[in-house]
């Protein structure tokens, strides 16, 4: 199959099932409402959750660069930097297009292998996943009966449907053009892009753990600010505690996972339907997350556009450790 139709059906798949999960969203939402609630807001708050977003882009970047060091690859920070927001760019346009985007910006700058890269950012998805579940699991001991009626009450929603088929097309659509893309072409190519794949996947053999720990954590308690600052934003919300905003993490996160167009629709829904069990009603629970949702995007935009833009400038180099 072409490669170019492959791409168009993947945009097509999650674009669709993006807009019918918005539509069951906001089909009962007054939007002079949402108007009006726009104008309450203290943007205060809203621009500092996109400000410290920063400073997680960057130390996924720094420790992403851990992860390549054991492989002899040493590309400085900034240029790690660089790549990991022209990735975070190209989520917006397709769901899990960033991966494959910053490894081939790596290649361009550093001569860095994609399998390798790619390799490195498997390993990095994996670690995110054992923190995900490990934040799951910590935000069950501290609101247990929310978060429980929470996963009784998404898996009963109507969408769910629609949610499950275009998590399955994605899916396929994106198998395909893997397969396609880096197995069908030869068999060298396998073994080589193999090879690499696997050298990135033990790249956390040699890393130096407690850097990789500490980048980690502080990673992941940036997310958790990204989204507790913006309660502040909204009158309705400025009273939840702390522990509100693991539930509004872990709702978050779980709607980034599935492949939907940057969250778009799947992170409205499940935001909003864990901030009705604190008495947020629909309305303003939708309105929270349009609002958190929005200036995320909108901090990826700008930190991705400059970033894409310096890049240009960006000589390219094969950066390795000497031994």
């Amino acid at each position: 199959m072409p490669k170019i139709v492959l791409t168009i059906l993947k945009v097509l798949l999650s674009i669709g099932l993006a807009v019918v999960i918005l539509y069951l969203v906001f089909k009962q939402i007054d939007i002079q409402e949402f108007k009006e609630k726009a104008k309450e807001v203290n943007y205060f708050w809203v621009v500092l959750s996109m400000f410290i977003s920063l400073f997680g882009y960057i130390l996924r970047a720094y420790r992403w660069k851990l992860q390549l060091e054991p492989l002899d690859h040493a590309p400085t920070t900034y240029r790690m930097f660089l790549a990991v927001m022209s990735g975070y760019l190209a989520n917006l346009l397709l769901p899990r297009l960033g991966e494959i985007t910053r490894c081939g910006v790596l290649l361009k700058s550093d001569k860095v292998p994609i399998a390798t890269s790619f390799g490195t950012v498997v390993t990095e998805r994996i670690v995110d996943v054992l923190m995900l579940c490990l934040i799951l699991l910590f935000t069950m001991l501290i609101q247990s009966d929310q978060l429980a009626q929470f996963f009784d009450q998404t898996l009963d929603t109507k969408f769910n449907g629609y949610l499950i088929f275009g998590v399955g097309s994605v899916v396929v659509g994106l198998g395909l053009w893997l397969f396609f893309k880096f197995i069908y072409p030869s068999k060298t190519k396998v073994g080589e892009f193999s090879r690499g794949l696997v050298q990135g996947l033990i790249s956390l053999r040699r890393v130096h753990i407690s850097k990789y720990v500490i980048s980690t954590l502080l990673i992941w308690i940036i997310y958790y600010f990204m989204s507790y600052l913006v309660f502040f934003a909204v009158p309705e919300t400025s009273h939840l505690t702390w522990e509100v905003g693991f539930s509004i993490l872990v709702a978050g996160v779980v709607a980034f996972v599935l492949p939907v167009q940057s969250g778009f629709g799947t992170f409205h829904a499940l935001v909003s339907t864990m901030l009705l069990l604190y008495s947020i009603d629909k309305t303003t629970g939708i309105f929270f997350a349009t609002l958190l949702h929005s200036s995320q995007l909108i901090a990826v935009m700008i930190f991705g556009l400059i970033a894409g833009i310096l890049s240009i400038f960006v000589k390219n180099n094969e950066h390795k450790i000497q031994n």
